[in-house]
């Protein structure tokens, strides 16, 4: 408050303080603070006074320091702002738009926007023409939006070469100015960044991106079948996964394909012979058996005989492996089994018996199925005796190249679930160990809420293991549908939860988990647009335009809605993100907490 009332004063004074502020400014030892402050003090006297834009003038001058010179291209377009005159401004400012310093640039772009001095803009378009730093080129086509007729946009846009026309193409398509007769040729434009935007433009005028690929990138287990199709006509994919930038010698893209191996999936649209917009990369990862095993909610499988047993998740397929001891592989599988996780047993316990052979653990309800060979009469007894480990037999077969198997199902809560050996005698013949199917069955509504202070005194003895699980898996809490632990996979639905966890405060990550309407991060909140003719949409805002929004769905995908069609837009004040407080046990909190606090762990240069 002092310093402001101190520069009040001075500006009333006027100009019997005029050559003590210059010194001010001109002093060496002075912190650039103070500086600035006499500066604008300064340059708010004597607003018609030439004298003083002559001080001023000298400020922007090179070799002098570049917060100086930026406050000085603002304070001379503020003393024309406020005099209401039409005087240009000085030789300076137009000197100062080809500038090496980016923000020298950018403020001299802003000094003649602000003015609306009309002569400097032959200067601005011929430093258009060259521009190449991000922010100062956005803020060049704002000013040639604000300073210029349309028509004189769109003679520039036919006429003029390299970024002005990039810049008037952007001012008109800001403001709606521009159609498709008009876009449509650029998309054999010489400049590769204006056949982009003409290319994103077209694209998104049919409600699409530019390339339409899905899945856009992430984890899969064995092979991803993925489909491209370029969202602008006439358009043709073309993709590389070598690492390479594609080329028009690269392979086509046609259809869907099959890849089996993680790699880095570039495509390039090519309207004609030249490429339009920027080369897309979407990054595929394949994960072990072990590592989606640790995700699938069932955590460990161990025989009392000790021979080995294997959690494959989607090992239920024509082809895959039954044992881990034998090369018998799956031929007939039941509609709707497919992809199913499995217990890839030991043959070698065909002959196995008693009530407790096999301990499996999950951390998520199951539906568990076991196969027994039919070519013995009936099951061991233990299937079908004790109440507490009764299974129900089913019409369901299996077939192997070894045996058909019938399948007898058992619902089973979270926890350990023990299963007896596979006969009754415990003697050798003419069959094949049991086959051991999961299926998840979703974590069961809780009577009592929990809270997080029913989850904090726990934390100690959350299990990262049982967390990694609950996380990733369907049955379970789901996290990994919406959010990325990998910063190099595609975002999801939900942020990023590096940020969550850059904070080290369990109690946040659990509030988060429970209650994560409580603070929703920036740029993540629901968006419901209703459109003109009734249509509801919901999702999170991906990006928007002059003409369109782009909504991120749950799914993964992308809905361009034209903003012409926009009836009304709600900005939601809850979170997309469901409350676990219902689902989630207080032990199970604990346990999700500590697995993504162990992320943590492993970011830091102690954890590696």
């Amino acid at each position: 408050a002092r310093r402001v009332d101190l520069q009040e004063e001075l500006i009333r004074r006027g100009s019997a303080v005029v050559a003590r502020l210059a010194r001010t400014v001109d002093r060496e030892k002075v912190t650039e603070r103070v500086r600035t402050w006499a500066a604008w003090a300064l340059g708010r006297i004597g607003l018609g006074d030439r004298s003083i834009d002559g001080r001023v003038v000298e400020w922007v001058r090179p070799g002098r320091p570049t917060t100086l010179r930026v406050q000085a291209l603002r304070i001379l377009s503020h003393r024309i702002r406020l005099t209401g005159s039409h005087r240009p401004l000085p030789e300076a400012v137009s000197r100062a738009l080809n500038d090496s310093e980016a923000r020298v640039r950018m403020a001299a772009v802003l000094a003649v926007r602000r003015s609306r001095d009309l002569g400097k803009l032959p200067k601005l378009l011929q430093r258009m023409e060259v521009e190449r730093d991000r922010i100062v080129f956005y803020v060049g086509w704002q000013a040639m939006r604000q300073l210029m007729t349309k028509d004189a946009l769109r003679t520039t846009l036919a006429q003029r070469e390299g970024g002005v026309r990039l810049a008037a193409l952007l001012a008109l398509a800001e403001d709606h100015a521009v159609d498709a007769v008009a876009v449509k040729p650029l998309l054999k434009d010489g400049d590769e960044r204006v056949r982009g935007v003409a290319a994103l433009w077209m694209a998104r005028g049919a409600g699409s991106p530019l390339v339409r690929v899905n899945p856009a990138g992430g984890e899969f287990r064995d092979r991803v079948s993925v489909t491209v199709e370029a969202g602008v006509k006439p358009g043709v994919v073309y993709y590389s996964g070598d690492g390479t930038g594609p080329t028009m010698r690269s392979p086509r893209w046609g259809g869907a394909r099959v890849f089996s191996r993680s790699l880095v999936l570039k495509l390039a649209v090519f309207v004609g012979e030249q490429r339009v917009g920027p080369v897309g990369e979407y990054r595929f990862t394949r994960i072990s058996i072990s590592e989606a095993a640790s995700r699938s909610g069932v955590i460990a499988a161990r025989a009392r005989s000790g021979r080995t047993y294997r959690i494959v998740d989607g090992g239920l397929q024509k082809g895959r492996l039954v044992y881990t001891d034998r090369s018998y592989a799956f031929k007939d599988i039941p509609s709707g089994f497919a992809g199913s996780l499995i217990v890839q047993t030991a043959n070698e316990d065909a002959s196995s018996s008693g009530d407790e052979f096999l301990d499996i653990d999950t951390v998520i309800p199951v539906t568990l199925f076991l196969g027994h060979d039919t070519r013995v009469s009936r099951p061991p007894g233990w299937m079908l005796g004790k109440k507490k480990q009764q299974f129900r037999r089913t019409n369901i077969m299996v077939s192997t190249s070894d045996a058909t198997f019938r399948l007898f199902e058992r619902k089973c809560p979270a926890g350990r679930i023990v299963i007896g050996g596979n006969t009754d005698d415990g003697l050798d013949g003419n069959k094949s160990n049991f086959l051991v199917i999961i299926r998840p069955a979703g974590l069961p509504r809780l009577e009592k809420q929990t809270t997080v202070k029913s989850v904090l005194p726990l934390l100690s003895r959350g299990k990262a293991e049982r967390g990694k699980a609950l996380f990733f898996s369907t049955g379970g809490a789901g996290c990994a549908k919406c959010h990325r632990t990998d910063t190099k996979q595609p975002p999801g639905f939900g942020p990023d939860l590096a940020s969550l966890l850059k904070q080290a405060d369990p109690a946040k990550v659990v509030t988060s988990i429970l209650d994560p309407s409580v603070e929703i991060k920036e740029g993540f909140t629901m968006l419901l647009i209703v459109t003109d003719d009734g249509k509801t949409l919901t999702g999170i805002l991906a990006s928007e335009t002059g003409a369109t929004l782009t909504l991120l769905q749950p799914n993964g995908r992308t809905v361009v809605v034209p903003k012409g069609s926009v009836d009304e837009r709600i900005s939601q004040k809850v979170s997309p993100m469901p409350s676990f407080e219902r689902l989630l046990t207080p032990g199970q909190g604990a346990d999700v907490t500590a697995y993504l606090m162990s992320l943590r762990s492993e970011r830091s240069p102690g954890g590696r």
